[in-house]
């Protein structure tokens, strides 16, 4: 979720939000049949929302955005439809698991439950989002920030600098910036904590923590309102998702950090062919080339040998065997999707979506079989 922005530097990083119970992730999925048809699977049933070629869709959170055959962009959400714009606005909106940030007429708004509020009139808007926040410049020049969970966005809206910032980054709840000073700043759940007074040279976050090379080389981590030294010197690599993250030394160190402490665990004295991190979820292929998992400090290996397909998110890895049959790692569990050879499959949230022989769109979710009739 990156919008870059002229002189500013602007990243925002995928992790999920620690929010509210009752929220859930993406259980919504969409799909175009053999014959173009636009279907929506939401709460265990299908909905054929257009009988014609849907230019685009994008399914997140509860939701879906689409563009139908006549360039009219739609929302839709727990059985209701509401037709946003006469015109396709794909490009003006960004979506998140729960908040839509939009810059329709150059007015910066996010939308949450189908509810729209304005941020800011300022034209061609500076913003970085996540699940539950966004941060941006408002025509004052000051950096702010929105955290999505009350009804009225503007009670809601705090000041976190007076003057232009060098770097903005913002997780799903949480944002870290640098002042014109060099500061270096945390925010989060209405708290602003100076990290360092230097400017780093890099830095990635992930909710709760930020992995970063400080001014002389150093590589740290922030978390619970301390930093740390992981390492005295530049990492080969490093990724950080949702209150997680991994890095690798130059001397073949591999470590994880799991969203318990700030102390890393070496997996392995030898680097991984590769890893990646989607919100509390990495996989990684290590020296020998097998594909491994690991979810809730939870590791398992999954074949000895890298598929050549896979599609994650949070909790849920899906990935053709050896014979083409789908399996999928879900929330803890290795298991047998597909009872024949897939042609094709995707990764919706928790949602799988996957087509046999006969290219009809099967459902996987909760280790269920979902078939539209």
């Amino acid at each position: 979720m990156v919008r870059p922005m002229m002189r500013y530097f602007f990243i925002a990083l995928f992790c999920f939000s620690s929010l509210a119970t009752s929220m859930s992730a993406q259980d919504i999925g969409g799909f175009r049949d053999e014959k173009q048809r636009f279907w929506v699977f939401e709460d265990g049933q299908f909905h054929q929302l257009h009988h014609q070629e849907t230019p685009f869709f994008k399914t997140d959170g509860d939701f879906v955005l689409f563009t139908d055959s006549r360039d009219e962009f739609h929302y839709y959400s727990k059985g209701n439809e509401v037709t946003m714009h006469l015109f396709d606005a794909n490009e003006l909106y960004f979506t998140s698991n729960y908040l839509t940030v939009t810059t329709v007429a150059n007015v910066l708004s996010v939308m949450r439950e189908g509810k729209k509020e304005t941020l800011s009139l300022q034209r061609d808007p500076f913003f970085v989002y996540g699940d539950s926040i966004v941060a941006f410049i408002d025509y004052d020049r000051i950096l702010k920030v929105y955290e999505g969970n009350a009804i009225n966005a503007m009670k809601n809206v705090k000041e976190l600098e007076n003057f232009e910032v060098n770097q903005v980054q913002a997780s799903d709840n949480s944002v870290a910036y640098v002042n014109l000073a060099e500061e270096f700043y945390f925010y989060q759940k209405g708290e602003k904590e100076l990290i360092e007074d230097d400017e780093p040279q890099e830095f990635k976050m992930g909710c709760d923590l930020i992995l970063y090379i400080d001014n002389f080389g150093e590589f740290k981590i922030y978390r619970d309102g301390e930093f740390s030294s992981l390492i005295s010197y530049e990492p080969l690599s490093y990724m950080v998702g949702d209150n997680v993250a991994a890095y690798l030394t130059d001397m073949g160190s591999f470590n994880w950090i799991s969203s318990k402490t700030a102390e890393p665990v070496e997996l392995s004295t030898e680097a991984p062919k590769f890893y990646r991190i989607v919100d509390n979820t990495m996989v990684y292929a290590d020296d020998y080339g097998s594909f491994h998992v690991i979810y809730q400090d939870q590791h398992k290996t999954l074949t000895g040998y890298v598929p050549e397909e896979y599609d994650m998110s949070e909790g849920v890895v899906a990935y053709q065997d050896h014979n083409g049959y789908l399996r999928a790692f879900y929330e803890g569990e290795d298991v047998a999707v597909s009872e024949q050879i897939v042609s094709s499959f995707e990764g919706q949230g928790r949602v799988t979506l996957f087509q046999e022989g006969n290219g009809s769109t099967i459902i996987f979710l909760n280790g269920q079989l979902y078939y539209r009739n």
